[in-house]
């Protein structure tokens, strides 16, 4: 069992931080994130309803990071691996949402990891996919090469002093 263990099917995703709610009105849900992203993106996938449609972009080190996920049917889970490489130094989840076949339809998207690639998401997501901020759950959890302290207190600046 990877990240979360068993905890993860008893993730609340209205802890610190806030609340993410699957929006109702969408056509299809995307989710994209890390190792650390994985208890919430699970529990997230999992109150789906059975009928749901959607891409969910998962990066982790090995095959013995995948975790089962009781995903609905019309859910495509795709694994990233790392190989080894450092989490936060992979462009590899980057890679496969910028290069992703979009599903048609209104998408409502959950999206967590690092920093650095939740910057990276915020471009495919605004500017080369035009979705509007309602659309969009972004959240960086960790930042690659900072301690929790000094990580925490540059969340409270703006992006653009970071």
């Amino acid at each position: 069992m990877g990240p979360g263990g068993p905890a993860r099917r008893h993730t609340c995703l209205h802890g610190p931080g806030g609340a993410y709610n699957p929006a109702p009105d969408a056509d299809w849900y995307l989710f994209a994130g890390d190792d650390a992203a994985l208890p919430a993106i699970a529990a997230a996938i999992e109150s789906l309803p059975a009928d749901a449609k959607g891409l969910a972009f998962l990066e982790v080190d090995s095959d013995a990071d995948i975790l089962d996920i009781a995903a609905p049917e019309g859910v495509e889970m795709r694994w990233l691996l790392r190989s080894g490489v450092p989490a936060g130094s992979s462009s590899i989840l980057l890679d496969a949402l910028g290069e992703a076949e979009w599903l048609p339809g209104r998408v409502d998207v959950f999206a967590h990891g690092e920093r650095g690639y939740m910057k990276g998401l915020r471009d495919i997501f605004f500017k080369q996919r035009g979705l509007e901020r309602s659309q969009v759950s972004l959240s960086g959890y960790w930042a690659q090469g900072r301690v929790e302290d000094d990580f925490q207190a540059e969340k409270k600046l703006p992006i653009g002093q970071i």
